[in-house]
């Protein structure tokens, strides 16, 4: 299985009736779960959108295996960044979905300093890559937490767009997204966090920065 549905003829729609009306947009988000969207489309969000923020799961992932168990294919991973270029402002994925070479402070190694990466793993190290600096900063999550982990990298991606379209710099969007994932994995019911609480608590994992 090389791809699920594809939606692209629905978003090339949606994106020549939003440049037709003149409408753009803080940011676009793009999350795909299976290939359902390929980088030509994101590509083009930059004429609707000032900011773009990609999760790469969903570029990324492969069917491999009797039980199609789902693999990342590394040269789709490179096709991907070729194709993107300077037109995202922000990468984020799970460090397992990024070749082992490119993972942890390996990252600068891999990407060309024109966008952010933001590489996180549960309850380990988060590595954020500055484009601006070339630096590769090391921040820990919340210690303690156990749960279902599912959703909560959606979450993290939510959470710092929120920040980020508020003027945050990324290492404290981070810091929040971060904070918030935690709480949803470790809370069973809504709300699994309030803002007051992504202030306060962000500020223990700001303290422990390394790079």
């Amino acid at each position: 299985v090389r791809r699920g549905p594809s939606i692209n003829y629905l978003i090339e729609e949606l994106i020549s009736a939003w440049v037709r009306n003149d409408t753009r947009f803080d940011t676009a988000i793009v999350s795909p779960v299976f290939n359902e969207v390929t980088p030509e489309i994101v590509r083009r969000l930059n004429s609707i959108a000032d900011r773009v923020i990609i999760d790469i799961q969903g570029f990324v992932r492969r069917c491999g295996g009797r039980y199609c168990t789902v693999v990342t294919d590394e040269e789709q991973f490179y096709e991907l960044l070729e194709a993107l270029d300077s037109s995202v402002n922000v990468v984020r994925g799970e460090i397992h979905e990024f070749p082992r070479k490119c993972r942890g402070s390996k990252v600068s190694e891999c990407v060309n300093g024109v966008f952010d990466v933001i590489q996180t793993c549960g309850p380990g190290s988060m590595y954020v890559y500055l484009s601006e600096t070339g630096k590769t900063i090391v921040l820990k999550p919340l210690p303690g937490i156990n749960g279902s982990s599912i959703g909560a990298g959606d979450i993290f991606t939510s959470v710092l767009t929120y920040f980020l379209s508020k003027g945050l710099d990324l290492l404290s969007s981070c810091a929040r997204a971060s904070v918030a994932a935690g709480l949803k994995v470790s809370r069973p019911g809504k709300p699994w966090f309030t803002l007051p609480e992504l202030e306060l608590l962000s500020h223990k994992i700001l303290r422990n920065i390394r790079s």
